[in-house]
């Protein structure tokens, strides 16, 4: 969906740019077969004097005018047809990747002379993808069930190239609700010789949200102007998988999410003028969550596994150019603040699950891995003017749960392992950018923070009655972090936009103190490993302390750094 103002425009009330997106999309796919124990036939004699309630279980049996093998004799044994292989699979895939935006056209002039100026859009997008699939009663079985999402889409609130006046001006991109993805896969396969059951259940795409002011666009307020991306990603996939046979059994589940999401507000290099605030702020929130269970059972061999995996790459941004210009123009006042900030919150959650067993041999292992790799930022370039305060921040948190088990069950040999591996690359920076000219009549202060959880717990048990039985867990978290706020320095690399026969020299912030005190955290931090009461291993973001002049010290579990100009 498309809203847009292409033409030059004067109103004395409020211009209002909105477009909305609310699709549901749902695929639902079931498939089953049964082969009847067609490939079972008896001899009714053999049958009786083993006692099997062949009439009960609905097994055939060979006609008596058929039974040749023991020619009219009572010492025959069992006849069995040719094998049969039975197979159902289901697969169902949705596609929800809606494009939605709002904008102000390049080129166009926009005024309103007592009202508000509002670009906006809201969008609350689902899919869900479901398959069932069940295959028995033949001397092999197999069952494949298959669940998709490719979800996301781009949802862009715009101010062009224009020329925009108003008392306010708002550009906002928004969720109006978590965008949400759920993929759920079950299978089962029976077989009187063998059964095989695997599923798969899988979100994956790429998630954008953005608000924009666009190169050489001028934009003049008398109150404030906020520039707001915020968005909402919600997947959860569920697989499971059973499988039993006489020889044999195999059962494998698999269940993950595989997503880009980018949520950014920005202002180019363009001009901007308002008598109060000026917020250009990126919120973006992703939340994750995976469970696959399988099981098999035989009398000869069974193998079971059981595999979650979500992988996630986020980038969470809000900046101003280096050629922006805000409050260039326009006469100071203590109402101006101008607040740069990109927070992201990520949280996932894994679990897998096996059960299996065996007479003669068992195999079995649960994984639950993931991988965020993550970017929050927050920049200030241009040449920027406040008679209030000017603040950077860049804020995130990452929280992982993760639980595997596993049991396996031999009379001879039996085989069982769980493990959970997380990674988490976490890049969180605040600054002024190179070139940038900053002057605040009050404080200046650029903070980053970040905060990390993650919670492992891997259980596995192996039994076995005779020859033997091996069980094994592992628990691995592995962080790599960088967390800076800073100024930065020249970069000859890129061009300066007011000398263009230049590059980008050191920033230059001034701070004058003239305003009352602000709160700033000190950057201490410490990181902390150790066993929680309930047997997980936890490895976490720990304890700063905060010297506010207004307030006591208190702790919270964030990584802090900070580097204040005043």
């Amino acid at each position: 969906s498309t809203a847009r103002i292409a033409r030059n425009m004067t109103a004395g009330g409020n211009i209002s740019i909105l477009a909305s997106s609310n699709m549901t999309s749902h695929a639902n796919v079931t498939a089953s077969q049964d082969g009847g124990f067609g490939s079972l036939l008896v001899d009714d004699y053999v049958a009786g004097e083993l006692g099997l309630p062949l009439d009960d279980l609905g097994i055939p049996t060979v006609p008596k005018w058929v039974d040749i093998l023991d020619e009219g004799d009572n010492d025959s044994s069992a006849d069995l047809a040719l094998p049969s292989f039975g197979l159902a699979a289901a697969i169902a895939v949705n596609i929800v990747q809606p494009s939605t935006t709002a904008e102000i056209a390049d080129g166009t002039s926009v005024s309103s002379t007592a009202g508000a100026v509002s670009v906006t859009t809201s969008v609350a997008n689902q899919g869900t993808a479901s398959a069932d699939a069940s295959s028995v009663a033949n001397t092999a079985n197999a069952g494949l069930a298959l669940a998709g999402n490719f979800g996301g889409g781009t949802n862009l609130a715009r101010i062009g190239n224009a020329i925009v006046s108003a008392a306010s001006i708002t550009v906002q991109a928004a969720a109006a609700t978590p965008n949400t993805f759920n993929t759920t896969a079950f299978t089962g396969a029976g077989g009187i010789g063998a059964g095989l059951a695997g599923s798969v259940a899988l979100n994956a795409g790429a998630n954008t949200t953005q608000a924009q002011v666009a190169n050489d666009a001028v934009l003049t307020a008398t109150g404030s102007i906020t520039v707001t991306a915020t968005g909402n990603l919600v997947t959860a996939s569920i697989a499971g998988a059973g499988a039993i046979g006489l020889a044999a059994g195999v059962g494998a589940a698999i269940a993950g999410t595989i997503m880009q999401d980018l949520t950014e507000a920005s202002i180019g290099n363009a001009q901007v003028n308002a008598g109060h605030a000026i917020m250009v702020q990126a919120s973006g929130t992703q939340g994750l969550a995976a469970t696959a269970i399988a099981g098999s059972a035989a009398l000869g061999a069974t193998l079971a596994g059981s595999i979650t995996l979500n992988l996630l790459v986020a980038t969470t941004r809000a900046f101003t150019g280096v050629g922006a210009q805000l409050n260039q123009t326009n006469t100071p006042n203590v109402l101006q603040n101008i607040v740069v900030r990109a927070q992201d919150d990520t949280t996932v959650i894994g679990g897998a699950g096996v059960v299996s067993g065996a007479l003669l041999a068992n195999g079995s292992a649960s994984v639950d891995a993931s991988v965020v790799l993550k970017n929050t930022l927050a920049i200030l370039g241009g040449k920027v003017d406040a008679g209030g305060n000017i603040m950077v921040e860049a804020l995130s948190t990452e929280d992982v749960a993760s639980v595997t088990a596993t049991l396996g069950l031999s009379e001879e040999v039996d085989i069982a392992g769980s493990g959970g591996v997380h990674h988490l690359d976490i890049t969180t920076k605040a600054y002024v950018d190179s070139g940038a000219d900053v002057a605040a009549k009050g404080s200046v202060i650029i903070t980053a923070d970040d905060s990390s959880e993650i919670d492992i717990s891997a259980d596995s048990a192996s039994l076995s009655a005779g020859v033997g039985a091996a069980g094994a867990s592992l628990a691995v978290a592995w962080v790599a972090k960088v967390t800076e706020a800073y100024i930065a320095g020249a970069d000859a690399t890129r061009t300066d936009p007011f000398n263009p026969s230049g590059t980008l020299g050191a920033a230059k912030v001034q701070a004058l103190g003239l305003l009352p005190a602000v709160s700033a955290h000190t950057g201490d931090f410490t990181i902390s490993f150790g066993a929680e009461p309930v047997e997980y291993g936890e490895i976490e973001a720990p304890l700063y302390g905060v010297a506010n002049a207004l307030g006591p010290v208190f702790d919270n579990p964030i990584i802090e750094a900070v580097a204040d100009i005043i």
